[in-house]
């Protein structure tokens, strides 16, 4: 029954949900949905089944308040494990120019640009919600953060802010995108943005929106060229076309 479950889900997520997004959510949104998404009530969760497709931030905005007494916290984020070494050094040896421009979406408090920075690379490209993680990188690693392009957002917005084209590569440990609702088109802006490459390191049939990323990938016109597991997540590669 949990194999058929995640499978409607699936289905639902990326088939069955419109991308509207772009047409309902703006700064006010924002503003009065972090006011009052933590109210509940039964009218709310008969709305929320009957409109599914309308925009959730739910599990942003629990993500964003780093506290280890309510979610998890940027402390749990320190240390690299030998999957996280492998992957980030199959990002380095795909990328011979230094200068490359390369995004960490979901960044957190940054272990894994770290790396990066102390690989040679010097354009590097971070956008977390969690305020917390970000100071925390700041505070641990000066010099390193002066020298690298953090920002605090949704990677809704963040995506949305950027032009065609303007990371050489991204990539993501879940989970990240697994938690965006739907009605956002993330994979059509992963591969937008983005030149060349996309690597994901995903939950690809958990996590609260699973759907069918290598489907969506290439539909929009990025090709599988890498795969390889890790316990009960992926990692791919995917290439621009």
């Amino acid at each position: 029954m949990k194999t058929i479950s995640i499978y409607l889900k699936k289905i639902i997520n990326t088939f069955l949900t419109p991308r509207v997004y772009n047409f309902i959510v703006t700064k006010k949104f924002y503003q009065n949905y972090s006011e009052n998404y933590k109210k509940k009530n039964l009218l709310k969760k008969i709305l929320k089944k009957i409109f599914y497709f309308y925009p959730n931030l739910n599990d942003s905005l629990d993500w964003s308040q780093g506290n280890k007494e309510v979610k998890r916290s940027f402390e749990e984020f320190e240390i690299l494990a030998d999957h996280d070494k492998f992957i980030l050094d199959f990002i380095v040896d795909k990328f011979q120019n230094k200068d490359s421009k390369i995004l960490d979406l979901a960044c957190n408090q940054g272990r894994h640009l770290k790396y990066l920075y102390n690989r040679g690379f010097s354009n590097l490209y971070g956008v977390d919600l969690m305020h917390s993680a970000i100071d925390r990188l700041k505070k641990t690693n000066q010099s390193m953060s002066e020298n690298i392009n953090l920002s605090v957002d949704y990677m809704q917005e963040y995506l949305n802010s950027k032009e065609e084209n303007y990371f050489d590569g991204i990539y993501t440990f879940g989970a990240t995108i697994e938690l965006i609702h739907p009605s956002y088109d993330i994979i059509k802006n992963l591969v937008r943005v983005s030149r060349k490459y996309i690597f994901l390191h995903i939950s690809e049939n958990f996590q609260t929106y699973p759907r069918f990323y290598r489907y969506e990938f290439k539909k929009n016109k990025a090709k599988l060229i890498y795969y390889k597991k890790f316990g009960n997540k992926s990692f791919l590669v995917f290439e621009k076309n």
